[in-house]
Order: C-alpha cells, then sequence, then structure tokens
C-alpha cells in the first residue's frame, strides 16, 4: 500500500517536518521526523509531497469568530475545531484575557489538537488559557499544549490554564501539556494548571504534564491540580477528576515578609474525588523575607485522592517564620488518600520556631486516612535558632 506524506513548516519546531497524511489529517504529531535544514536549502524535490505551511492564529477562541471559518463546524452553540498538525494561537496583546472561552451561548468547543499560548504583561490580572463559565458547558482537547503566562509590575498576577469555573461542566482531555506562570511584583500571584471550582464538575483526562509556579512580594499560591467549590458547603456535591499518568512541576515565591507562599501538587478540597494513574510530582516553595512557606505533594482536605504508583518530592525553604513541607497530608476526618507504591523526600529548611513552627512530614492523616501499598519514606527538618530577633 502506497503512503503519502507532506512536508510541512512547523512553528514551534523551527523547521520543517515530514508529516503522514493521516497524522495530518487528524491533527496528531506521532511520525514526526525533523527533516535536516541543508537538505530544504534548494529547491524541495521530493516525489508525492507538498509543502503547506501550519498556520499561526491570533484570535481567540468563542465559537462566533470569522477567522475560522473552514477550521469551525457545527450550529447551536456546539462547535468542532479541526486543525491541521503544527497550527499554532498565540495572544499577546492587550485584545483579549482567555484563549478559548466557552460561555454565552456557546455551550461546547472539541478542538483536535492545538498548541495555545497567552501571554501578557500589565495588561490583566487575570488570564486563562482556557474557560468555562456557565452552567453545563462542555470541553474536550484530543492533543497539544495550554501555555499562560501573566507579568505584572504591581497589580495581581493570575494564571490558569485551564479553568474550569461554574456547576456541572464537562472536560474531557487528552495527552495535554499544561502550564501556568503568574509573576508579580505586587502582593497577589495565583498560578493554577488544572483547575475546578464549584459543584459537580467533571474532568477526564490523558497522560498530563503539569506546570505551576508563581512569585509575588506577599502573597504567592501554585498547585497542578486543585479542585474545590466556592460553596464550602461539604453536604453539596463536588468535582471528579480522572486521569492518566502525571507529570507535575510546582513553584511558588514570595519576596516580601509577613506573607505566604504555598505550592502543592495535587489539592484536593470539598467532597473532590481525584484519581490518577503514576505520577511524578515535584513541589518547591520558599521566601528569603520572613513569610511563611508551606508545600505538599497531595493535598487533601474534605475530599479523596488516588493515584497509582507515585515519586513526591517536597522542599520548603524560609527563614524568621512558619516552614513546613508535607509529602502527603490528609487534613480532616472525610478525608482520604489512597496510593500504590510511594516514594517520598521532603525537606523543611530554615524557618524559626519563635515566630512560627518548623515541620517535614512525609505522611500525615490528621484525622483523615493515607494508605500506602508500600514505598520509602525520608524526611529532613533544618531549624533555626531564633533568639531575641537573631537568626543563626
Amino acid at each position: 500500500m502506497n503512503r503519502i506524506y507532506k512536508v510541512i513548516w512547523n512553528r514551534v519546531r523551527g523547521g520543517y517536518v515530514v508529516v503522514g497524511e493521516h497524522q495530518v489529517a487528524k491533527g496528531k504529531s506521532g511520525g514526526v521526523k525533523m527533516v535536516q535544514a541543508a537538505i530544504l536549502s534548494g529547491a524541495l524535490v521530493l516525489g508525492n509531497m507538498a509543502l503547506a505551511d501550519a498556520q499561526d492564529f491570533s484570535i481567540p477562541i468563542t465559537g462566533k469568530e470569522a477567522a475560522y471559518d473552514g477550521i469551525r463546524s457545527g450550529t447551536d452553540g456546539n462547535y468542532t475545531y479541526t486543525f491541521g498538525a503544527g497550527d499554532y494561537l498565540m495572544i499577546s496583546d492587550s485584545s483579549a484575557s482567555t484563549g478559548i472561552d466557552i460561555s454565552g451561548s456557546t455551550r461546547s468547543i472539541g478542538i483536535n489538537g492545538l498548541e495555545l499560548s497567552i501571554g501578557q504583561k500589565d495588561q490583566y490580572p487575570v488570564l486563562k488559557g482556557v474557560n468555562l463559565y456557565g452552567d453545563g458547558k462542555s470541553f474536550s482537547m484530543d492533543s497539544g499544549k495550554v501555555t499562560v503566562s501573566s507579568e505584572n509590575t504591581s497589580m495581581t498576577a493570575d494564571a490558569y490554564g485551564i479553568y474550569v469555573e461554574s456547576n456541572e461542566q464537562t472536560v474531557t482531555l487528552g495527552d495535554l501539556a499544561i502550564s501556568a506562570s503568574a509573576i508579580t511584583g505586587g502582593e497577589n500571584a495565583t498560578a493554577y494548571a488544572l483547575s475546578t471550582s464549584n459543584l459537580d464538575n467533571t474532568i477526564e483526562g490523558g497522560d498530563l504534564v503539569l506546570t505551576a509556579s508563581a512569585k509575588s512580594a506577599q502573597y504567592a499560591s501554585a498547585s497542578g491540580i486543585t479542585a474545590w467549590q466556592n460553596a464550602g458547603d461539604t453536604s453539596l456535591p463536588g468535582s471528579t477528576i480522572g486521569l492518566k499518568d502525571l507529570s507535575v512541576t510546582v513553584s511558588a515565591e514570595v519576596t516580601g515578609a509577613d506573607g505566604e507562599a504555598y505550592a502543592a501538587g495535587i489539592n484536593g478540597d470539598d467532597k473532590s474525588e481525584i484519581r490518577a494513574g503514576n505520577g511524578d510530582i515535584s513541589i518547591s516553595a520558599k521566601s528569603a523575607s520572613g513569610s511563611a512557606v508551606y508545600a505538599a505533594g497531595i493535598d487533601s482536605r474534605n475530599g479523596s485522592v488516588s493515584m497509582g504508583d507515585a515519586t513526591v518530592k517536597v522542599l520548603a525553604e524560609g527563614v524568621d517564620n512558619t516552614v513546613a513541607a508535607y509529602g502527603i497530608r490528609a487534613w480532616n476526618d472525610n478525608d482520604s488518600v489512597r496510593t500504590g507504591h510511594v516514594d517520598v523526600t521532603v525537606q523543611a529548611t530554615g524557618g524559626s520556631e519563635d515566630n512560627g513552627y518548623v515541620e517535614a512530614i512525609a505522611l500525615l492523616a490528621n484525622g483523615g486516612e493515607v494508605s500506602v501499598v508500600g514505598g520509602t519514606l525520608a524526611a529532613v527538618s533544618e531549624k533555626r535558632l531564633c533568639r531575641r530577633g537573631t537568626c543563626q
């Protein structure tokens, strides 16, 4: 059987790629091989091959925009977008704060594959890669990347990769990389890669690579996965998240005093149920100026978390205040965390017991239940001696 290939320019890779006709049609990245620039420096003559540039877009996706005519199909608020291999959506000006917006009369958006990037400085306090707002909305994305970068000089900087904001919403994801970064010289920064709030939302996904980082002068919060409800009522239904394998990297930093840095790999709250396959979780939180520091690999508060085998590394660093690091923590009586074989390494460095407390705990069941099949646990706490305002 003859196979047909195309040579296309891939903006993200910065070079030409050879893509099978099947991958081009389906928007998949499998079977792609880089072509040396020397081969393509002159006239390109390849039998049964044609040059076709991947497309760059700059218009947010809402279900209504003319820029995607021919790519978008569907009616009555339900839309499907079929992009080509290497297609890229970049939003970098002040025209919008959300890359893909499912709200208003738009009920559902489905995307086969896309690399989405939204990054701005001193334009908006909140940036979102994908946002679902309004009860009963749905979103699906088969493959690609979502990258959000919010940087502000003084105002709040919040970055959300995929944010499920209302009630009874559904998200279905393939294998994705999701990144959220928030930096401000002001008081507050929040970075959540994948998050859901409110009631009875459902997220199902494949293998995910999640990255989140937040840095501010006073309060910084970052997490790979966050599930909570604004109602704060444990009698109401929480959200459910079911994923395959995970790679999670999270950091939070506070540069000023009297604030708080909090970083978590998985943060489940208010009757949420989070399930995942195997995972690698790496967390760090720090402050060099006297703010409290908290870091946790898996943090469950009135919810449940279950996953397969995992490696969890947590580091908390600080001075003159509380420094606390937890590998796995179940806060309350109704909490449950279950894993397969888990290797946990936890370190708390610095801090002050005169102004707070210093602790490093690999597994903590504070009224809840933590169950692991097996593994290794290591926790190190390095306290600082403080007397009359002087720390050594």
